[in-house]
């Protein structure tokens, strides 16, 4: 099977539009979405002329078979976070989403996860790494021993292969439990190759870029640094084949 999975469009209805025309065109047999489909940031976004809340919302419900909530979708319906340990997500220079009381419905629904087998593996889709899975709160693991309790959740829900957004990163990031990254402590290693062959015989976490057209990655405070080798930005998605467990980069720009 190939599957389309898109994460972080933040009202970006030109970059949906696109991404869904390209799955058409590659066949792709579902897409999966893992949140932030709304939230509009100043700083980072200069579309203010087409961003389009209820557009995506709707293109979301119509096409996507798997949806999962990011903490952006919660901030723009003012559904509270879960308590936790960690500092909440600051969503400074944030504008109203302007969204309707369909769109409002359909997010408050969404779960914040899911597990789903396709083609005999199970695989668990979130916005972001356990336990921070809605990315509400500013939890980023930036060694062995802070991504350890996603891959306990991924054991104890029976998955191999996990994938998530949040991070707006460069490149697509790649997590394995075992191996190199476990020897040299680091939870991901930035990847800016447009085919990926993924390992059937490990665990991963896979990392998307962001769908939404942006000038800079989101976050700071040296994440950058541990993870991204490069300086180029492109926004897009992955088609996942399962059967030849390879990854393919989808640029949109």
């Amino acid at each position: 099977m190939k599957l389309a999975i898109i994460s972080d469009i933040h009202e970006d209805i030109i970059s949906l539009q696109k991404a869904m025309n390209l799955c058409d065109k590659m066949r792709c047999d579902d897409i999966i979405c893992l949140g932030d489909i709304v939230g509009y940031c100043k700083p980072f976004y200069n579309f203010d002329d087409t961003r389009n809340a209820n557009a995506v919302v709707n293109l979301v419900k119509q096409h996507c078979s798997i949806v999962v909530s990011g903490n952006h979708d919660m901030h723009a319906i003012k559904k509270k976070c879960k308590t936790n340990d960690y500092d909440v997500w600051d969503y400074e220079g944030e504008m109203d989403a302007m969204i309707n009381s369909s769109s409002i419905e359909y997010l408050d629904k969404l779960p914040e996860y899911i597990v789903k087998e396709f083609d005999g593996i199970n695989m668990l889709f979130s916005h972001f790494v356990y336990p921070n899975t809605t990315g509400c709160f500013k939890y980023i693991p930036k060694s062995i021993k802070d991504i350890k309790q996603h891959y306990e959740f991924m054991h104890d829900n029976n998955c191999q292969i996990s994938f998530c957004g949040h991070l707006h990163t460069q490149n697509t990031l790649i997590g394995k439990e075992k191996g190199m990254m476990s020897f040299m402590g680091i939870p991901f290693m930035s990847d800016w190759r447009s085919k990926i062959k993924l390992n059937k015989n490990d665990r991963q976490s896979i990392v998307l870029r962001p769908l939404v057209r942006t000038d800079k990655p989101h976050l700071k405070n040296g994440f950058e640094d541990i993870f991204l080798n490069n300086n180029f930005y492109s926004n897009g998605f992955i088609i996942f084949d399962t059967e030849s467990f390879e990854l393919k980069i989808i640029p949109i720009n």
